[in-house]
C-alpha cells in the first residue's frame, strides 16, 4: 500500500514468500499504486523460458535425492522415467497438458490396475506442484484428475 514520505509517495510490495520491493519518488498515490500492481504481476508471473520436462524433473530429483529415503527417491525417479517414456519426446514444460497425464495413467490402469495408477497420479501431482512452486508452471495439469477405481484386496 503506498504511503507519503517527505512530500512524495512510496510504493511497497510485501507478501509472504516474496522478496520485499520498495520504490520512492512518485508524485501521486495512483502512480505508486500502478507501480505496485505492475511489479506484483511481474513477480507472480511464471518464468517464460524454454525449459523441458526432463530439465525440470532433473532439478526435482536432485532436490529429493538429499531429502527422501532411498526407496522413495527411487520410486520418484522411476515415475519420472516412465512418464517421460510415455510422452515419447522431451517436451517444453509449458506444453504439457492434463491429456498427456490422462493418457499415461489410462495405459497404466489397463496394464496394472487402479491402485498403481492412483499412486502414480499422486506422485505426478507432487511433481507438478513442485514445478509450480518453483515458477516453471502457472498451474498444475494434474489437478482435477479423477481417481481410478481400485480392485478390492482380500487377504
Amino acid at each position: 500500500m503506498p504511503y507519503k514520505e517527505a512530500g512524495t509517495w512510496t510504493g511497497v510490495i510485501q507478501k509472504v514468500g516474496l522478496p520485499r520491493k520498495k520504490k520512492r519518488g512518485f508524485q501521486t498515490k495512483s502512480a505508486a499504486k500502478e507501480w505496485e500492481r505492475i511489479t506484483l504481476e511481474e513477480i507472480m508471473k511464471p518464468k517464460e523460458t524454454l525449459i523441458t520436462f526432463s530439465q525440470c524433473a532433473t532439478e526435482y530429483l536432485k532436490y529429493y535425492e538429499m531429502r527422501a529415503t532411498k526407496n522413495t527417491f527411487n520410486y520418484k525417479k522411476k515415475t519420472v522415467k516412465d512418464f517421460l517414456k510415455s510422452i515419447g519426446t522431451d517436451v517444453n514444460i509449458l506444453t504439457l497438458t492434463q491429456t498427456h497425464l490422462e493418457s499415461y495413467l489410462d495405459l497404466l490402469y489397463e496394464s496394472t490396475g487402479g491402485k498403481k495408477s492412483n499412486r502414480e497420479m499422486r506422485e505426478l501431482r507432487t511433481l507438478f506442484n513442485w514445478f509450480k512452486q518453483r515458477g516453471y508452471l502457472s498451474h498444475n495439469p494434474a489437478t482435477g484428475l479423477e481417481h481410478y477405481k481400485e480392485d478390492i484386496f482380500i487377504k
